[in-house]
């Protein structure tokens, strides 16, 4: 199964505290017209630490934030 762009992207914000690095910077991304911000919020919202859904929810905001400033 291939995950949803949100979960894809929520995934993404989840894992990025990783020591690897792998997940620290996004590459230049487009965000389609179909993508749901509300399906994920929902995803942030069923993250159990409220440590790690506070910091990935700060993540989204951050990103949604210079999503509006590009566009």
């Amino acid at each position: 199964m291939i995950a949803t762009m949100e979960k894809a992207l929520v995934d993404f914000m989840y894992f990025h505290p990783a020591k690897s690095g792998f997940f620290r910077d996004l590459p230049e991304i487009e965000i389609s017209e179909d993508f749901n911000m509300h399906r994920a919020r929902k995803f942030i919202c069923r993250i159990k630490s409220k440590r790690r859904r506070a910091m990935v929810n700060r993540l989204f905001e951050d990103f949604l934030s210079n999503i509006q400033k590009k566009g």
